[in-house]
């Protein structure tokens, strides 16, 4: 179950999180580059529309596949072609630390997750 880099033909940032605040002292979500240049493979895998408040909210699923890279967590940002996708799961198949497959989540309506 070795990683095929062959397919790694896209290029990723992944972004954490950081803490700032405005001029007002109110808190602003804001990120920080944890990898840049990270080669992986970049598939949709879903699409979906939800419904809320009587407006429709559409999603799309992707599965970004990558090497292993320890310290990528659920809360960070895959930055991919001027996009951006919430990673929603980290797994590491049969726990061999030899390649990360990132569940992310994209809001097809244009809205920054």
């Amino acid at each position: 179950m070795s990683v095929n880099i062959g397919k790694l033909r896209q290029r990723i940032s992944i972004l954490a999180p950081v803490r700032s605040t405005d001029q007002y002292g109110q808190e602003k979500p804001s990120y920080a580059t944890f990898l840049e240049g990270v080669s992986c493979s970049v598939n949709p895998i879903a699409g979906d529309k939800r419904f809320v408040g009587q407006q429709v909210y559409p999603s799309v699923t992707h599965l970004v596949t990558m090497r292993f890279v320890t310290g990528v967590v659920p809360e960070m940002v895959v930055e991919y072609a001027g996009r951006r996708l919430q990673i929603k799961a980290v797994l590491d198949p049969m726990e061999r630390h030899e390649k990360l497959e990132l569940m992310c989540e994209e809001r097809a309506d244009g809205v920054r997750v």
